[in-house]
């Protein structure tokens, strides 16, 4: 760093301002201050340059959309519009998509593998529970029944010592689905809360899930079935699990197309 250099001022230097000032003088100089500084081209400069912020602040007020997935697809039309038209309610907390991938994961055998998302988990990321299990719910009934299933919601499973309220079942039929521990979803540490004894004829114990996985494994039963702590609410990302979940609803529904069970 050079050191700085300091000269002395020269005998004729006139700093250009004066040593005393009349009253009347000193409204002069800022009157022609204030007009050199706030006249018409500079107002008119304010003024563009205002706008401007303004509209640039109304728009960032609207947030873009995050970046989502192409619609889904299905042989059935009515059953995919079902399924994008939930998605579309949920499109604009799909933040974690462009960031994330899916896997197959097989619940039970013999079933279709169902697809579940693989959210990119790093430090300060909030995990606030699983994804709308109502919401699921709710377009599976409505896809199951555009493949010409009219599932009865909330139906009360009694089979074989089975007993739980399913998500959706026929039971002329024996389809239906069930959302594997949507009415306990777990917490932070993935731990379910105790069972109430109120619900028990509702909710499935470890027991009944296993033999309700059996049944289905040899056909006795017909049900899709995915485990709800494998679709997690990221940062209230809605999008992204539930896009993984229809997904997978439409591939047991073709599964079972194409199984001649419609």
């Amino acid at each position: 760093m050079k050191p700085l250099k300091v000269s002395p001022l020269k005998k004729n230097y006139n700093p250009r301002y004066p040593s005393f000032v009349e009253v009347e003088d000193w409204e002069v100089l800022i009157r022609e201050t204030n007009q050199s500084l706030f006249g018409p081209s500079t107002l008119l400069f304010a003024g563009i340059l205002g706008g401007s912020l303004f509209v640039s602040g109304a728009q960032a007020e609207e947030p873009a959309k995050p970046p989502v997935g192409p619609p889904l697809t299905s042989s059935i039309p009515k059953a995919a519009e079902i399924a994008n038209a939930a998605l579309e309610e949920t499109a604009a907390s799909g933040h974690w998509f462009a960031n994330s991938k899916t896997r197959e994961e097989n619940v039970v055998d013999g079933n279709p593998a169902v697809i579940v998302p693989v959210i990119r988990i790093s430090f300060g990321n909030s995990y606030v529970g699983v994804f709308d299990t109502v919401r699921a719910k709710q377009a599976t009934i409505k896809m199951f029944e555009a493949y010409g299933v009219q599932l009865q919601p909330n139906h009360q499973f009694k089979r074989d010592g089975i007993k739980f309220e399913a998500g959706g079942y026929d039971p002329k039929k024996n389809i239906g689905f069930e959302i594997l521990g949507s009415d306990q979803p777990p917490g932070a540490l993935n731990e379910p809360p105790p069972k109430p004894e109120a619900e028990a004829d509702k909710l499935l114990d470890p027991k009944e899930t296993a033999a309700l996985k059996e049944a289905v494994a040899k056909r006795r039963e017909l049900l899709f079935l995915a485990p709800v702590q494998q679709y997690p609410n990221m940062d209230g990302d809605q999008y992204t699990p539930l896009r993984a979940y229809l997904q997978s609803v439409i591939d047991y529904l073709e599964w079972l197309k194409q199984q001649g069970r419609l």
